[in-house]
Parts: C-alpha cells; sequence; structure tokens
C-alpha cells in the first residue's frame, strides 16, 4: 500500500525544490493586479491544474490565469480568459485535449474550457439554467449536474462549452419516493477518480462508476441498503429498486455502506460484535460473504481491533468505510471513524481544497481568535481547511480483501491511487509565513502548489517530491 506521511519542518519543503527537476515558475504581478484566489486541483493523480484569478484594478474584470503540470512533469501556462465576475469552481474534469471547469458566479453559471497545449480557451454563459442541479459527478471527459422533481431526474451532462447533453428520465414506482427521500436528504456525491481515506457517514450517497450513476440509501434500523441505478446510455423510465438486507445485530451502534463497481461492502457494529457484509453487484448468482470480528482477528490484519471497534462504536464517532482497487485486482478496504458533530465528508476538500479564499482567510482568523471554538461545516461544496478536524491513521485500519474472499494484510500492498497524507503537507506549506492564497494538488510521485508570495507580490508555482 502506497502512503505518504510527512510531518517534515518547513526547511525541507525548499531542499525539495532542488530536486523536483521543474523549474518553478514567477510571475510579478502589475500595480493594476491583485490576486483573489487560486484554485488547485489533481486528475487521477497523474497531472494537476493550477489556476489563479486576478481583478484587473482598472478594468474590474477578473482574469484567470490557468497552468498545467502535465503527465510528463511539463509545466505549461495555458490560455487565459476574462470574466466580469469573481468565479466559484464547482467542479473540473480532463478530456483528451481540453480541462473543462464548471464555475458558478453572481450572474449564474459558466463552463469554460482550456486546451491542455496552451493555444486556446473559450467560454459559455449558462446564467442560471441549472442552479436547482445540486449534485455533481464528474469522470472522464464529463460532468454531470443532477436534480430531481416532480417524479422526473434531470440530469445535464457537460463535456465542455460547445458540447451539454440533457435528459429527464422519469421515476415511477417505489424508485420515485426512494429518490425523492434521497434528494431531500443529505445526499453526497462519492468521489471514484481518486481516493479519500475516510469515506462519508452520510446514509444518502450517489456514485458514478463507468456510465452509470447509483444512488444508494442506508437504512440502519433494518442493515439494509437500497439502491438504484441510472444507466445514462439509455433513456427508458428508472423503476428498479434494489434492497440488500444483512442480518442485523443486537444493540447496533453503527451502520454504513460503500459501493464500488463489483460490489457493496456494508459494516455494522456495536461494543461487542462487528460485522462486514460484502455483497456482488453484477452477478446475482455470486454469494455474499460476512466477515465476524474473529475472522479479522484471525487474519491478523490490525493488532488495535478490539481497541478500534470499542471507540468506533462510541455515540460520539460514527464508522466510515472505502475501498480503493490493488494493481493485483484485489480490494483494499479502509475502515475508520470520525467525531460525527465535527466531521463531514468531502472530496473537494480532500483533493481541490478551494472554496473562496476570503472565507478562507476570514475563518483562519477567527480560529486564531479564539482556539477553543470548533467550527462544523455544512452545505454543499468544499469545506475550509480550518475547519476540517485531523485524524490521524491510529483510527483506521485496512485490509485486503482478495478475488477469492481471502482477508490479507495491507503491508506492501500498491494500490490504484497512492493514499496521501494531504493534511501534513499542507500543514507544512502553511507555515511558510510569506505564503499567501494557497491552494495545492497531490500526485503521485509529488504535490503542486500556487500562492502569493505576499512579500515581493509574486505568484508563484512549485512542485515538491514526497519526503
Amino acid at each position: 500500500m502506497i502512503r505518504h506521511y510527512s510531518f517534515a519542518l518547513v526547511f525541507l519543503l525548499f531542499s525539495n525544490f532542488l530536486v523536483a527537476g521543474i523549474d518553478p515558475l514567477s510571475i510579478k504581478l502589475q500595480d493594476n493586479q491583485k490576486l483573489v484566489q487560486t484554485f488547485s486541483a489533481d486528475w487521477k493523480q497523474e497531472q494537476s491544474i493550477h489556476i489563479a484569478v486576478l481583478k484587473n484594478k482598472d478594468t474590474k474584470m477578473y482574469e484567470v490565469l490557468p497552468f498545467l503540470l502535465d503527465k510528463a512533469q511539463n509545466l505549461q501556462k495555458l490560455a487565459a480568459l476574462s470574466l466580469s465576475q469573481e468565479p466559484r469552481i464547482e467542479s473540473l474534469h480532463f478530456s483528451n485535449d481540453l480541462v473543462t471547469l464548471l464555475v458558478t458566479t453572481k450572474d449564474g453559471q459558466e463552463v469554460l474550457d482550456f486546451a491542455l497545449d496552451g493555444s486556446s480557451s473559450a467560454k459559455l454563459e449558462l446564467k442560471d439554467k441549472f442552479e436547482d442541479y445540486k449534485l455533481k459527478l464528474r469522470s472522464d471527459g464529463v460532468t454531470h449536474m443532477i436534480n430531481y422533481e416532480d417524479n422526473t431526474l434531470h440530469i445535464a451532462s457537460i463535456e465542455n462549452s460547445k458540447s451539454i447533453t440533457t435528459q429527464d428520465r422519469p421515476v415511477t414506482g417505489r424508485t420515485a419516493d426512494l429518490l425523492e427521500e434521497l434528494f431531500k436528504d443529505n445526499l453526497q456525491a462519492i468521489e471514484t477518480m481518486d481516493f479519500v481515506d475516510k469515506g462519508s457517514i452520510s446514509n444518502a450517497k450517489a456514485y458514478l462508476y463507468d456510465k452509470v450513476i447509483s444512488f444508494t440509501k442506508d437504512d440502519p434500523k433494518a442493515s439494509s441498503t437500497a439502491v438504484v441505478s441510472v444507466n445514462l446510455e439509455e433513456t427508458g423510465p428508472v423503476s428498479e429498486v434494489r434492497v440488500f438486507n444483512q442480518d442485523g445485530i443486537q444493540k447496533l451502534k453503527d451502520y454504513n455502506s460503500f459501493l464500488n463497481p463489483e460490489q457493496l461492502l456494508a459494516i455494522s457494529l456495536s461494543k461487542e460484535s462487528f460485522k462486514l457484509d460484502v455483497l456482488p453487484i453484477q452477478n446475482a448468482d455470486e454469494q455474499s460473504v460476512t466477515y465476524d470480528r474473529v475472522q479479522l482477528a484471525k487474519a491478523e490484519i490490525s493488532s488495535d481491533l478490539d481497541e478500534f471497534i470499542s471507540e468506533a462504536s462510541r455515540s460520539r464517532n460514527a464508522t466510515t468505510i472505502t475501498t480503493n482497487a490493488t494493481k493485483e485486482g484485489a480490494v483494499l478496504v479502509t475502515l475508520s471513524y470520525v467525531d460525527k458533530k465535527a466531521y463531514q465528508y468531502n472530496w473537494w476538500f480532500h483533493h481541490w481544497m478551494f472554496q473562496n479564499q476570503m472565507m478562507w482567510q476570514q475563518q483562519m482568523m477567527q480560529q486564531n481568535m479564539n482556539q477553543m471554538m470548533q467550527s462544523v461545516p455544512t452545505g454543499f461544496g468544499p469545506a475550509a481547511p480550518g475547519d476540517a478536524p485531523f485524524y490521524d491513521s491510529d483510527e483506521e485500519i485496512s485490509f485486503v480483501l482478495d478475488a477469492s474472499g481471502v482477508l490479507k494484510s495491507a503491508t506492501g500492498v500498491e494500490t490504484t491511487y497512492a493514499q496521501i497524507d494531504q493534511e501534513s503537507y499542507t500543514e507544512s506549506l502553511k507555515k511558510v509565513r510569506s505564503f499567501s492564497e494557497l491552494s495545492a494538488a497531490f500526485l503521485k510521485e509529488g504535490y503542486s502548489y500556487i500562492y502569493l508570495d505576499k512579500d515581493n507580490d509574486i505568484l508563484e508555482l512549485r512542485f515538491s517530491n514526497y519526503n
């Protein structure tokens, strides 16, 4: 299992500049330019996009300056765009020749395209056409925006500024009631293009694998999960609900599930009992498998299993579960627990680290003024860094589930997506006092970041290797 954990001192950051092999980018801001925000995102941990938004004090326009660090670690400036209002980035995806962003301004939504070869850029104003489409799921070459009302699932698929398709899928039977409930609940988009080691604790989740959107609804009291799958290549009504039932345990404390392309994994626990159910979703003839506390102990996946179960079952905590494919075709399962009052799953923050930078600064100032006050992030969109509780590796257990159902240790296993302790690197960067408007993207071999050197008013983009 690939992990990158570091609590290095700040000077180690600068030693990394010398060995990264990438010349840092430095741009001196003009007198009429003010950096108002930065944005950084990785794509499959292979390449990163960094965006600086500058306000032109003369024209009052917002200049969007994008930079690409490609798979070969070549740094390239892309063609800039100008907007009349400051943007908030809502989604992003890569295609073969473009990186496409969906942004929101005071005037509504816009789609921004940047050619990866730096030759051109384009934009399209959507105004408020999809303002009610709160759920966003992304994959290769497309971002899907989704809304549900009047027994109809509305899907807008944005490939780029020149290609947007919509479909309205009628929903019938009990599926209509379930989707109504899901969209009124805390429905959360689950990241499937990367790995987030702390999963969602919401009972309502949405996943996108290939061309299929799956909505899941956990019912802890019944120890069951309902699944509604929507094939985007079809056009007919959505009418099927599959319910996966698990044998309940006594004095149930918590129940949670995670859907991967092949399986639904559900975890149930109490102070005395622990159970992991693995249920196939593609092959109806394949049998489900259940692992209890004794089986996990025999597999010797963790020396702290009893302590983990004891802590996870406390009333203040909630369990999370995620999976990560291994390079050998098995599945790495990660179980963890979080403070359910303070934690919010947010793949946007974990991997894109962007919200409104002014909000970030205000929250950090408030945190410094009152360090004992705890802020709880709410609503859709990224959580501010000051609001995200830090959890260390002692509060998680990882193990491998192979194709034959055998549990194995996760030690030394290589996964499709590297597991990176982003918080520690971010904390190190934030200790550099001259850095302002910082954002970072985390790749398999290192991390790239953009910031303003406020001492010299220079916009800089750098790459550092993991320690």
